[in-house]
């Protein structure tokens, strides 16, 4: 009996060695909760209670007054700083070493005078949410970095006593928030800093009193203000919404919008420069809520200024330079700046623009009156539009481009004016003066016009073109005197000539008759039938206009047959001489038996195209210069 217990217990005894081997810190193999035993370097052993260094999915407690010092790239499932009660405990980070938290950082708060610390200081802290609590006593809990980067997926929450729940930025420092950041601690934010929102669903934005350097990068979802704001630094909205609500929100330092900026019914100022860049936008979604614009306002090529709704009131006490689209809704504003306008900029307020205001000329820009009844301020337009309804009154103007009216807006013109088009509803209109009945214009219109004024329009659809036109000289009519054989008609001096008789065999000797063939030697002779038609039996006349030379009389040898195709490319549709020419050179050639009467239609075209096929030419059925050139080398 007893060599059996010796046995079994020498066995348990092995067994135990074997666990405490496996259990050391050089041969743990699975995730385990640590917790610190002394202040020390998270690398060393000594600082952890059992030897053993935290690693990826181990759960980490730092004890009161213990300060571990994130020497190295270390990481961790979670890290929770207890309760530090008298003395200061936390993370302190040296260099620009990093914490990797898959997890989630929580400062529990202190019970005494001792407070709890995470110093990113220029290193770098990655988790999946912070979780900062304030305690009851004097102690506080602050997350800070100064040069250094804080990133979390989820949320920041400050919760338990406000004053003592701190995030702090001391420098340039970098804060990424994935989720939301809570309003019920203390922000501490460095003019150098920068706070950024860049989740991927809706965030909501601490109604912190001040931020400095903001980034919106929201990609879905937006991020919503919760309450009063400024923003000392810039505000920059790369991407995603920011919705002021109906809270107070103040940029005191340049904002810049390439995503959107909706002011809804915020209290909302603008201290300094504000741009809207190309793909950006500022909605005014809200109908009321003040919204002032201190410094110069910029509307980018492609971004948009949008009243979506009657904004009561806006003040823009500044320049406004637009190169995107601007759109003024009916509330009321006040305009004491200068306003460039390059773009498109849709006015619909009803009151005229105030007398401080200048309203610059541009080269390229849009101006369109687009509500009810409304003053036109009277400066020079590149582009005018007045649409909408009701009635525009206009003094004396001048439109560089073009003067749109459409809708049921009726332009009263009071004085008389100028521009370079016109369209009316849409359509375009003729040069000449444009008004009312009640004018001298020399086109009337009451539809989209009224009063006593008109307006002058350069060139419309009618420009004026200056051509000069080459016409036919009048041809000169001929009456043709008889002769009696065996003269002929001389058609050069219209009289009656006896013909020279050729030498050919048969004729000879002045034989009236051939003596081979007994033909009448008369009929081989060369006559000058028709003036200006030379040895040609084709073609027309150089003298006489339109007369062709078809049937003057030519010895074969003295012939020519040059077709007279004219100098424009003949196809399908064309008439005239040029085309009876081209049915003789066909009859000729090919034995067609055409009609000649001047009129091409597609069976001849047909005809054509073999024809140019057969002979090395493009089949395309035009009459152009190569294939005039070919038929008349084909002639002879």
């Amino acid at each position: 009996m007893n060599k059996i217990f010796k046995k079994v217990f020498s066995l348990s005894l092995a067994v135990l060695a074997l666990v405490v081997v496996l259990g050391s810190g050089a041969n743990k193999v699975e995730a385990a909760a640590i917790s610190s035993a002394a202040t020390g370097n998270w690398s060393a052993t000594g600082t952890w209670t059992g030897g053993i260094v935290p690693v990826a999915g181990d759960t980490v407690t730092i004890g009161a007054a213990h300060v571990v010092t994130v020497d190295t790239a270390a990481a961790a499932t979670s890290v929770s700083i207890s309760d530090p009660v008298a003395a200061t405990n936390g993370l302190t980070f040296s260099a620009s070493n990093s914490l990797t938290l898959s997890g989630t950082l929580t400062l529990v708060g202190s019970s005494g005078a001792g407070s709890s610390t995470v110093a990113v200081g220029a290193g770098t802290l990655s988790a999946a949410s912070i979780s900062i609590v304030g305690g009851a006593s004097t102690g506080s809990s602050v997350v800070s970095a100064s040069t250094g980067t804080i990133t979390t997926t989820g949320s920041i929450t400050p919760s338990g006593i406000v004053a003592r729940a701190q995030l702090t930025s001391t420098g340039a420092s970098n804060i990424n928030i994935g989720g939301n950041l809570a309003s019920t601690g203390t922000l501490t934010s460095n003019s150098t800093g920068t706070i950024t929102f860049n989740g991927g669903a809706a965030q909501t934005m601490g109604a912190y009193i001040t931020y400095n350097n903001v980034v919106i990068a929201n990609t879905s979802g937006g991020v919503t203000l919760t309450g009063t704001t400024t923003a000392l630094g810039t505000t920059t909205i790369t991407t995603g919404t920011l919705f002021l609500g109906a809270n107070t929100f103040t940029a005191t330092g340049a904002l810049s919008v390439t995503g959107t900026l909706d002011v809804g019914t915020s209290v909302f100022t603008a201290s300094s420069t504000t741009i809207i860049n190309s793909g950006g936008t500022i909605l005014f979604s809200g109908l009321t809520g003040t919204k002032v614009f201190s410094l110069a306002v910029t509307v980018s090529s492609g971004g948009i200024w949008n009243e979506s709704v009657a904004v009561t009131p806006v003040t823009l006490s500044t320049t406004l330079g637009n190169a995107g689209t601007v759109t003024i809704s009916t509330g009321t504003h006040t305009f004491s700046g200068v306003i460039t306008n390059t773009g498109t900029f849709n006015y619909a307020n009803a009151a005229t623009l105030t007398a401080t205001t200048q309203l610059a000329a541009s080269t390229v820009g849009t101006f369109n009156y687009t509500g009810a009844a409304q003053t036109v301020t009277l400066v020079n337009y590149y582009n005018l539009g007045l649409s909408g309804s009701g009635v525009k009154t206009i003094g004396v103007f001048t439109v560089l481009n073009n003067l749109a009216i459409s809708g049921t807006a009726v332009a009263t013109l009071t004085g008389d004016s100028t521009a370079d088009k016109l369209s009316l509803g849409g359509a375009s209109k003729a040069t000449g003066t444009w008004g009312s009945t009640s004018s001298t214009a020399a086109h009337q219109d009451n539809t989209y016009f009224a009063g006593t004024g008109k307006v002058s329009i350069a060139h419309g659809t009618a420009p004026t073109i200056t051509t000069t036109i080459t016409t036919n000289p009048t041809p000169t009519v001929v009456t043709l005197v008889t002769c009696a054989f065996p003269q002929v008609l001389d058609t050069s001096t219209n009289s009656c000539v006896t013909p020279v008789v050729e030498v050919v065999g048969g004729c000879s000797g002045g034989n009236q008759y051939n003596t081979s063939t007994g033909v009448l030697c008369v009929g081989a002779v060369a006559q000058v039938a028709i003036a200006g038609c030379g040895n040609r039996i084709t073609g027309f006349s150089t003298t006489i206009g339109g007369k062709s030379c078809v049937g003057n009389v030519v010895s074969a040898a003295a012939q020519s047959r040059t077709y007279n195709f004219g100098t424009v490319t003949l196809k399908n549709g064309s008439q005239g001489n040029a085309v009876m020419e081209l049915q003789r050179f066909l009859n000729a050639k090919l034995a067609l038996g055409l009609a000649v009467d001047g009129k091409l239609g597609p069976k001849t075209i047909a005809v054509i195209k073999k024809w140019q096929k057969d002979n090395g030419l493009v089949a395309d059925g035009l009459i152009g210069a190569k294939t005039k050139a070919k038929m008349n080398a084909e002639a002879n």
